[in-house]
């Protein structure tokens, strides 16, 4: 809640916030670092499962695109910053030397902004609400494509699962 407040210091408009996402599909806070090393090597096999790969394949073009028109708006180094398994940002995934500007953001990172700067109604005109929507959605995809897994589940949320 304080860090809300942070990010909408004039409240949120009568929109509600959802904080209990026990029966939600909307993404969860993913907590860094890790509990065990159990769970980060169960994470990063899980986010290679090939339905996964495809589904990354096809929403590439609109991460590439969401990503260029917000870079802009981001500090130094911001490549360098990880936001979860399996959203580590792979140097060869473009294979020249202006791989700086074609090299997405993370899903979450692309949820996280993009979701900040509608709220705020200063999303940019190259992206469209519907693609801010599918954005979040498939960061909360990804994210539950691995979570509901009983065992990373079970390392990841230990005591609140049972």
């Amino acid at each position: 809640q304080g860090f809300l407040v942070g990010l909408f210091p004039d409240g949120t408009e009568g929109h509600h916030v959802e904080i209990d996402v026990t029966k939600t599909n909307g993404m969860i806070p993913d907590p860094q670092p890790r509990r065990t090393q159990e769970q980060v090597e169960l994470e990063r096999k899980l986010a290679a499962r090939p339905h996964l790969a495809e589904k990354e394949e096809e929403m590439r073009e609109l991460a590439v695109r969401a990503t260029n028109a917000i870079r802009h708006e981001l500090g130094d180094d911001y490549e360098k910053f990880i936001f979860g398994i399996g959203e580590e940002n792979d140097d060869s995934s473009s294979g020249n030397d202006n791989s700086h500007q074609t090299k997405p953001l993370s899903w979450s990172q692309l949820a996280e902004i993009t979701t900040c700067l509608k709220a705020k109604n200063m999303l940019p005109e190259e992206i469209t609400d519907a693609d801010q929507e599918a954005i979040s959605g498939h960061a909360a995809w990804r994210w539950f494509q691995n979570l509901r897994h009983p065992k990373l589940a079970r390392l990841a949320m230990y005591e609140m699962v049972q």
